[in-house]
């Protein structure tokens, strides 16, 4: 038999390993982002407009990206969990969600007139979001790491990028609801570069951290 066929027996064999891993993520995600929200919106609240924002499109499409990835991540990061590696196809969700984020961009560049695309992308929080964003995600990465060291992950540096890509899409989650730039320009450009360092710090973190 081959190894991963028969890690994969053996797993299966200890149905209690994976569920136990499995309520560590939830809790540790739960109170992490419990932690970390309440520190956030202590600090800086939520956003001017209030519930009057429930009527922005942009703000729920920006709303609406960031659940579709949590829950894209969601499967794949209690995969990373566990001593399988995580392969192409346990990622086609973030196909959809993909294909979510380019009708958004595409809408937008349909409906905002071109000499307008660089304000929306730019926005007026830009270099704040690039701030705090990275601070908000760095404790649930941590945490993150801690409950995938936990479960003897095969892959260690893919483990650590879903990890981070994850605590990026929280942590966005988190931000847009104080956040008052809703295009979809910026969205994509900003939040997208705070994704991609979170993403690489969590491979990193993952090469030194996760390895068995």
């Amino acid at each position: 038999m081959h190894t991963h066929p028969l890690i994969g027996a053996l797993v299966e064999d200890l149905p209690s390993s994976p569920r136990r891993m499995s309520e560590q993520i939830r809790f540790r995600v739960g109170i992490s982002t419990v932690l970390v929200g309440s520190v956030f919106y202590g600090l800086y609240g939520l956003r001017g407009d209030g519930i009057a924002a429930l009527g922005d499109v942009r703000f729920l499409f920006k709303l609406s990206l960031l659940l579709a990835l949590i829950l894209a991540l969601w499967p794949v990061l209690h995969r990373a969990a566990g001593p399988i590696a995580v392969k192409p196809r346990d990622l086609r969700l973030l196909g959809w969600a993909a294909l979510y984020w380019l009708a958004m961009i595409g809408g937008e560049a349909m409906l905002l007139p071109r000499g307008e695309w660089n304000r929306a992308l730019m926005g007026e929080n830009g270099i704040f979001c690039l701030t705090v964003m990275p601070l908000i995600g760095l404790p649930l990465l941590a945490a993150m790491l801690v409950t995938l060291r936990g479960g003897a992950p095969e892959g260690a540096v893919a483990s650590g990028a879903v990890a981070g890509f994850f605590c990026a899409s929280v942590a966005g989650l988190i931000y847009a609801v104080h956040c008052p730039d809703d295009s979809p320009f910026f969205v994509v450009f900003w939040y997208g570069a705070v994704a991609i360092a979170l993403t690489v710090m969590g491979a990193l973190s993952g090469r030194l951290l996760l390895r068995w």
